[in-house]
């Protein structure tokens, strides 16, 4: 997964400024930004990543698809109860697999 960048400069070199004139002037400069502390991870980031990296080591693989709407709301009516869109995928390609004798 891509992370986003972060901008980081020296502490000595960091500047705290009221919002105003002053910080217009300067972020207009070009030569200073806005600077923005990164959020904590959250609690469960450990656990998260732990699951996905032994989904990993079975053999899963991570896929991210936009559908349009129509679609996506057509795979989610085919859902059973209690099943994920993940699980409808799966049974409507091993469905499909079985149909073609594949």
């Amino acid at each position: 997964m891509m992370k986003k960048p972060l901008l980081i400069a020296p502490r000595n070199t960091a500047r705290e400024v009221l919002p105003g004139p002053d910080a217009e002037r300067l972020l207009a400069s070009g030569s200073w930004v806005p600077v923005v502390l990164p959020k904590p991870r959250y609690r469960s980031a450990k656990t998260v990543e732990a699951f996905r990296q032994r989904r990993r080591e079975q053999g899963f693989k991570a896929i991210h698809v936009l559908l349009p709407e129509g679609v996506y709301k057509a795979l989610h009516d085919q859902r059973q109860k209690g099943e994920t869109l993940a699980g409808v995928i799966e049974r409507l390609l091993s469905y499909a697999a079985d149909k073609s004798g594949g």
